[in-house]
């Protein structure tokens, strides 16, 4: 899914999981900000990578293992969730109309 949004930013550079790195900076239409939180605890790890700095920036940032961010994320976050259901996907988005009209 990372791929195929970051593709659809026009990132013209292989997207791979930044695992090891934490957050990898992608250059597209808008900067694409690739983040990863599985090795990271809430608190204090957040604030030595600048968090912040992604989710305020201007660009768009992707984050995969997201719940363990759950406190710090903006009230506009979009959650795309998506789980296997039998023999197929399940995808689930929420907060899409929070995006969409901000301030409302």
């Amino acid at each position: 899914m990372i791929k195929g949004v970051a593709a659809g930013l026009g990132v013209a550079d292989v997207v791979k999981s930044p695992s090891f790195v934490i957050v990898t900076e992608y250059a597209g239409m808008l900067p694409v900000y690739h983040v990863d939180l599985y090795r990271l605890n809430e608190g204090s790890d957040f604030e030595s990578i600048g968090f912040d700095s992604y989710l305020d920036g201007d660009g768009v940032c992707l984050i995969e293992w997201a719940e363990r961010a759950e406190k710090v994320l903006p009230d506009m976050t979009i959650r795309v969730r998506m789980s296997v259901d039998g023999q197929g996907r399940r995808i689930e988005i929420a907060g899409l109309r929070a995006a969409l009209q901000p301030g409302q």
